[in-house]
């Protein structure tokens, strides 16, 4: 199944890489027929394996297209009416009750457009102007980290999150 943390990603390569395919295979099937109306495709038996050929590679590209467009959205739907595992932070539809991976409990999991919206947004630590440049600072103070699983501010620089127990980078 797809990763919780880079859904999006996965969504958006689906529909960009499905546009890119189609209109690839397109131009491969426009230039097919457009040998198929010339003369030498009466005349000449290597033109007329040369379109068969465009045209077995135009149809194998239409068919990587939809395998690619059928991703973008399962990601979509997905994020929109799906839940996660917070022990392996796979994504699964929200009828799954088990994690098959790691067996964990998915009755009261989270759904992915919570944990997108809950996320801690990563700000740089850049000093940023308040107030049209009148007074400065930082968002957060330098040795704050946050817990990548439950979103909680780590204070200390700790091996271990103290509020979920996971591991922390």
């Amino acid at each position: 199944m797809l990763g919780v943390k880079n859904i999006k990603k996965q969504m958006y390569v689906g529909f960009i890489g499905a546009a890119i395919v189609f209109m690839t295979a397109s131009a491969v099937l426009d230039t097919a027929k457009k040998y198929t109306r010339s003369s030498y495709y009466y005349w000449s038996r290597d033109v007329r394996d040369v379109v068969s050929i465009m045209n077995g590679i135009g149809i194998f590209l239409i068919l990587i297209g939809v395998v690619l467009l059928g991703s973008g959205f399962s990601a979509m739907i997905l994020i929109k009416c799906g839940k996660f595992c917070p022990e392996c932070e796979k994504v699964f539809f929200r009828f799954v009750v088990m994690c098959p991976r790691c067996k964990t409990d998915l009755r009261y999991a989270k759904s992915v457009k919570t944990y997108l919206a809950e996320r801690p947004l990563v700000m740089s630590m850049e000093p940023i102007e308040i107030n049209g440049g009148q007074q400065s600072g930082r968002l957060y103070s330098g040795n704050s980290r946050f817990c990548a699983y439950c979103g909680k501010e780590l204070v200390t620089k700790v091996a271990f999150c103290p509020y979920c127990g996971n591991k922390t980078n």
